[in-house]
């Protein structure tokens, strides 16, 4: 970097200047001065300035930090951009500038654009074509480049001069340059005194490489699809109609075509308005405005001329571009004659757009008569506060227009409410009708789903078949667990051997309890009762007797055990 740019010298902070910039006094005198017969110096000032130049314009329009404009700028503005420390200003700005006009066709003045921009001829077109066709290879950065490299074994051969004509030789083609060259400046040379008086100092030229370029993004759909702020982003989804992909063709409402020219690149209302001339001009935009042709039946003839609509206020201007609409398509005019349809849902989109635009400019309206009226009120309050209260009546009488006025902004304001009521009510009502199509062809899917699984759905027949089968299966599926939940038996005994086995446990059981019993006794016993005599019969008979007791009391045992 140079000592200038280290000062912080230009325009603006951090501003980069030519890469000969500063290279000696006597280099930046020789390039400083008026224009001169001498070839060499000329041509040698040329491509310094071209250099120069557009290296302004480059860095005019993406890093500037002042609101100028970005497009446009004048012999001045170059000259005051680069006027250095000790006050010397290059004075051949306007020479520079018309020489790359005519020779480089890398400048066109604004005027120019605006008077010719809506024109049948295709100047604009043509001018842009010449310049492609001219710079198709090559750059003012890349010739300078090529200029030095191919310089410096010819200065290598130059000694004994002095330091003003190794400077100057240093910025210099070899004296063996083409012939196309020296075509050229003949060419200029006659053209000379014809553009004498057409580069002013306050003139408005625009660099057409920086105007190219800038075009070729805006005409390309991913622009607009970058991540922007959440407002913006809102609006473009509304305001943007993708008409074919493939060709990068489609329409954009004004209002956010100029929101994103001023919010993204920064650019001013001049600007914008250059930049739709040149889009225009060189037939990358077609125009038309929502309010022409009314004929609902006649969408395609809705398209007006190329001429912009002019608006002398601000609320002109917002209705103005409010129904503006500019349709990107790269292909050719008759192409677009044939694409350039509108449908009808895109119709519809767009006229939702030009509501909600004109309920931002309506609340926008409310909002600074709200503003007024509040004032208004201040301002009566604080006159009533030192105005005594015998001499109110008085005060009324002389102060009657600021309260008309109080009236009639407040009349506004309720009309205005009004109107936005009403714009929201159709509003909704039209995405109501959005949400019920939305609906409605839910359930027409819904419905042709529902169709098609039943076509494979089974019948009632075939689901009673399946029932009783199912029946059948569970019947089978029990009998075999309660099979499988008997005890297993592993022998088997006849009815007979079941009944010897009963006495035997039977005479078992009685013998146990016949062992637990006291013996009976064997041999007779006189007793004399009541003046009787029993013998040993007798007595065996009553134990006899007592043979039933016995057999109840084994039965007791026996179901104890049990």
């Amino acid at each position: 970097r140079s000592a200038s740019q280290c000062l912080g010298c230009g325009p603006w902070p951090n501003y980069e200047f030519p890469s000969k910039w500063e290279l000696n006094d006597d280099f930046m005198c020789v390039h400083f001065i008026p224009r001169t017969s001498n070839q060499h110096t000329w041509r040698s000032q040329c491509t310094f300035w071209s250099e120069a130049i557009a290296l302004y314009a480059q860095q005019l329009l993406w890093q500037c930090p002042h609101a100028w404009n970005r497009l446009t700028f004048a012999a001045k503005d170059v000259v005051a951009a680069y006027t250095r420390k000790n006050r010397l200003r290059p004075m051949c700005i306007a020479d520079v500038l018309r020489f790359m006009k005519h020779c480089e066709h890398s400048i066109v003045f604004a005027d120019f654009i605006h008077d010719q921009y809506d024109s049948d001829s295709g100047v604009i077109a043509a001018a842009a074509a010449q310049y492609n066709t001219s710079h198709a290879h090559a750059t003012p950065s890349t010739s300078t480049a090529q200029t030095v490299s191919s310089s410096s074994s010819f200065l290598s051969s130059i000694s004994g001069v002095s330091s003003m004509v190794t400077s100057m030789f240093g910025y210099l083609l070899p004296s063996t340059a083409d012939s196309d060259d020296d075509e050229e400046e003949e060419d200029y040379d006659g053209a000379h005194d014809e553009m004498k008086h057409g580069v002013t100092d306050d003139r408005k030229c625009v660099f057409v490489p920086i105007l190219e370029q800038l075009c070729e993004k805006l005409c390309r759909l991913h622009f607009y699809r970058q991540s922007f702020t959440k407002q913006l982003s809102q609006l473009l989804e509304i305001a943007l109609i993708v008409c074919d992909e493939k060709r990068d063709a489609f329409i954009i409402a004004g209002f956010a075509f100029e929101r994103v020219c001023m919010d993204v690149l920064r650019l001013t209302a001049s600007d914008v308005c250059a930049l739709k001339q040149w889009l225009i001009g060189t037939h990358r935009v077609s125009l038309f405005y929502m309010h022409d042709g009314d004929d609902d039946n006649n969408t395609q003839m809705r398209w007006t001329t190329t001429t912009l609509a002019s608006a002398t206020t601000d609320e002109e201007r917002a209705f103005v571009l409010k129904n503006e609409m500019l349709f990107f398509d790269a292909s050719s005019r008759d192409e677009k004659e044939k694409h350039r349809r509108v449908s009808a849902e895109e119709w519809s989109k767009m006229q939702l757009l030009s509501i909600q635009m004109t309920m931002k400019h309506l609340r926008l309206q409310r909002t600074e008569n709200e503003h007024v009226l509040h004032t208004l009120k201040h301002e009566l309050l604080h006159k009533l506060k030192h105005t005594p209260s015998e001499q109110r009546s008085a005060f009324v009488h002389q102060n009657r227009s600021l309260i008309e006025r109080k009236k009639l902004l407040a009349n506004r304001i309720s009309k205005l409410d009004g109107s936005l009521y009403n714009l929201e009510s159709t509003l909704h009502s039209m995405e109501d009708v959005s949400l019920n199509k939305m609906v409605l062809l839910e359930m027409r899917n819904a419905d042709d789903m529902l169709k098609q699984a039943l076509q494979t759905a089974p019948t009632v027949d075939e689901i009673e078949r399946i029932q009783s089968g199912l029946q059948h299966s569970m019947a089978m599926n029990r009998e075999l667990g309660e099979a499988l939940a008997r005890p297993m038996e592993t022998d088997e005994f006849d009815e007979e051997e079941e009944e010897e086995l009963l006495h035997e446990y039977d005479d078992l059981v009685m013998a146990e309890v016949q062992s637990q019993l006291p013996d009976v006794p064997c041999h007779d016993v006189v007793v004399v009762d009541n003046g009787k005599e029993t013998t040993q019969e007798q007595s065996n008979n009553d134990a006899n007797d007592t043979q039933p007791k016995i057999d109840s009391v084994e039965e007791k045992v026996l179901l104890k055990q049990q």
